[in-house]
């Protein structure tokens, strides 16, 4: 059953969240984050990972961002609609709801909010990662949103542009066929944009990266350069980095044996902790 996690006395963020109550409270905790217009409701990973978690005595915690699902707020409401909201919002319950170590699960534009969190967060947050799975990474992701908009037109003179102008991009997960992305969201990712050319450098924890070959919204080459990113020099061990190329796989990874897949590297990266 959905909570509410009040951010101001008129807006909440709704999380589910599961608590461990065996003895057994070294095992890191862990957060799945939504990507951009995913919902917890009726999402075949949240409900395969409450499942899973609870059958290995795992903590879990999952929300809806703003304007999402059951969260307040509405993509009308263009200047709370922004990756700085989503990444605060994040911060926020993370700090709040959970209190032991965490593994991060980020779906699309959830793993540009993990990253975020490891690279910008409060110190308490930051050493509170103990890794971080993505699934679809989809970092930066707004920049070619925005770059497919003026090549329909829209948004050419960024100086001119009116704030509350809207781009009703095709999808074909959305009920009407589109998504509403505001030109405000775009202009405003570009204060959270990572420079690949020295992620590596700063980010030292275990992270594995999911990608399905037949994704037609982020292609697995962009995950292949993330990973040579995240493998710097300057990474103390860059055996930490995993990719992992699902050859029939699409964006969501919600099969069946995606999610098998899933569950055996949180396995694995939570067995570093259980002994």
């Amino acid at each position: 059953m959905a909570r509410r996690f009040a951010i101001s006395p008129h807006e909440y963020i709704a999380f589910q969240k599961y608590v461990n109550h065996s003895i057994n409270k070294k095992l890191p905790g862990i957060i799945y984050i939504n990507g951009f217009h995913s919902e917890m409701q009726n999402s075949r990973k949240v409900t395969h990972l409450i499942n899973f978690c609870k059958n290995n005595n795992i903590d879990f915690l999952t929300f809806d961002h703003y304007a999402h699902g059951l969260s307040s707020g509405s993509f009308t409401d263009i200047f709370n609609v922004t990756i700085g909201r989503m990444y605060n919002d994040l911060c926020k319950i993370m700090k709040h709801e959970t209190t032991n170590s965490q593994i991060l699960i980020g779906s699309s534009m959830g793993f540009w909010l993990s990253l975020l969190v490891a690279l910008k967060g409060e110190e308490q947050l930051r050493n509170r990662i103990s890794g971080i799975i993505g699934i679809a990474p989809a970092i930066n992701f707004t920049e070619n949103i925005l770059k497919e908009a003026k090549e329909k037109g829209l948004f050419l003179d960024e100086s001119n542009t009116m704030s509350d102008c809207f781009y009703h991009r095709q999808s074909k997960y959305s009920p009407t066929g589109t998504y509403p992305i505001s030109f405000h969201f775009l202009q405003e990712s570009r204060n959270h944009l990572l420079d690949l050319r020295n992620l590596g450098s700063k980010i030292k924890l275990p992270i594995v990266l999911l990608h399905g070959k037949l994704d037609p919204d982020i292609p697995y080459e962009e995950t292949l350069k993330l990973a040579n990113a995240l493998k710097s020099d300057l990474n103390d061990d860059v055996n930490d980095v995993k990719t992992i190329l699902i050859h029939d796989g699409d964006h969501r990874l919600s099969k069946e044996q995606d999610l098998n897949l899933l569950d055996k590297e949180i396995i694995q990266m939570v067995n570093r902790f259980n002994k």
